[in-house]
Parts: C-alpha cells; structure tokens; sequence
C-alpha cells in the first residue's frame, strides 16, 4: 500500500496528468470555484500546494503577481517545464521551500486528503503566509457520496488502493488549534462535464488509475456512487467538495 502522496503520484501522477491535458475543460467549475473564494488580487504572491502538474494557473480570471507551483512527486513536477508562465518547485509539504511571510495566499485543491501529518502543514502555512494572508482549501468531506465513490470504488479497482483520509469535517478545529481564523466553509456541488460518456469514462479510469475496472465496471461505479446526466449535448458527472478559507 502507498500511503503518501509522493508515492501515490510517483505511480499513478503520469497517467492524471495525461488525463488533465487531454481533457482540460472537465473541472472547470471546480477550479473557478477555488479561485472564486480565493479572490486573488493584483500584486499578491500565491502559492498552489499541492499543485500537481500545475494547472490552477490555466484557470486565472486575475492574474497574482508572482504565482509558484509546489509539489513533492517529481512526475508532476517533470511538467512544469510545459507551461512557459509557470514558476514551480519539487518541495516535501511539510518543509515547503519557501521563505517565513513570504506569501499572501496559498491554494490546496483536493490533494491534502492523501497527507500523513496535516498539523504540520498547517503549521508551515502559517509561517511562509504573511500576516493577514489567507488560506484557500478545498477537499472531499467524510460521508459524502465522492468519498464512497473514492474509498470503495477506487478503492477496490485500483491497485494501490485509495484511503483518503477526508479531513474537511475537522479542518475548521484543526487550523483554529494552530492560530487560523476561519473566514469561510461551505460545501459545494457542481459537475465535471464531459463531450460524451466515453470521454467520462476514460477521464475517470486515468485520473484515478482504474487498472483493475473495465469500462462497463468504471462507468456503472460513477452512476452507482455519483451519478451523471446528458443535458444539451454534454454530459455532467456529479462531482462536491468542502470549501473553506481562513486567515492568518
């Protein structure tokens, strides 16, 4: 079993990435839902941990002023070189390479669910932000159906297996304990859209590496725990995270 993110995406970040190119429109809603709640600013410095190959910078309506991707698995970070306007670093998440205060705001998109010590985290957060900077997460929320859907369907067919340990329930307490103020939570529901079934499908068996689902298995494990409808030529996949800002 690979119980850290490192070495989750060591096996498996190839294949997500692959997904996230060839289908870069599929999580729109999800990304303009962080960075509506982030609500960057002109002249800030923001910083995406985990970041994966970087792609929260292809989804800017206003562009920060100095924008930095971290990540700890080197296949992801191996992509950063694609994105000519991308500034990254290969960093552990627990010592991230950054200097004390100096971000204004740092974005973790549905990544922290795989990380062995959040409170550790939390705490480096808190001293690379800067004073009055903000913390933006978003992550799966224990119970609901993405965690069925990812703890028992992932799960049973992908090889490594998939234990997310879906922590959004706890952040608001946990980040008070190391000196946060929480500004926001909330839960969000919204669609991943797809062209057709088999784009879903497809999509689905790459981001979540579904090397023991046939198509037919991957696509009644969505309907099954997720659910999706056709509607005007696409098709929208069910799909809610957990989203909470907070202060320094």
């Amino acid at each position: 079993m690979f119980d850290s993110y490192s070495e989750i995406f060591a096996k498996r970040g190839h294949a997500y990435h692959e997904a996230m190119v060839r289908f870069p429109a599929a999580r729109t809603q999800e990304f303009d839902e962080i960075l509506k709640l982030a609500d960057i600013r002109g002249g800030q410095v923001v910083c995406d941990v985990p970041s994966g190959g970087g792609y929260l910078a292809n989804y800017f309506k206003t562009e920060p002023e100095f924008f930095i991707s971290i990540d700890p698995a080197d296949q992801f970070v191996a992509h950063y070189a694609e994105n000519d306007h991308l500034n990254g670093l290969c960093s552990k998440l627990e010592a991230l390479a950054l200097g004390d205060g100096s971000v204004d705001m740092l974005i973790s998109l549905a990544g922290m669910h795989h990380l062995p010590d959040r409170m550790l985290f939390y705490r480096e957060v808190m001293r690379v932000l800067k004073v009055g900077g903000t913390l933006c997460i978003a992550d799966v929320a224990a119970g609901s159906p993405v965690d069925g859907f990812l703890n028992i369907f992932v799960h049973r067919h992908n090889s490594m297996g998939h234990e997310g340990d879906f922590f959004m329930t706890k952040a608001a307490d946990e980040l008070k304990q190391c000196g946060f103020g929480i500004t926001s939570v909330y839960p969000k529901r919204y669609h991943w859209v797809f062209e057709n079934i088999n784009d879903m499908v497809l999509y689905c068996r790459l981001m979540f590496g579904l090397d023991r689902a046939s198509d037919e298995e991957t696509l009644e494990g969505i309907r099954k725990y997720l659910g999706f409808e056709e509607r005007d030529g696409q098709v929208l996949m069910n799909w809610e995270l957990m989203f909470l800002k907070a202060r320094k």
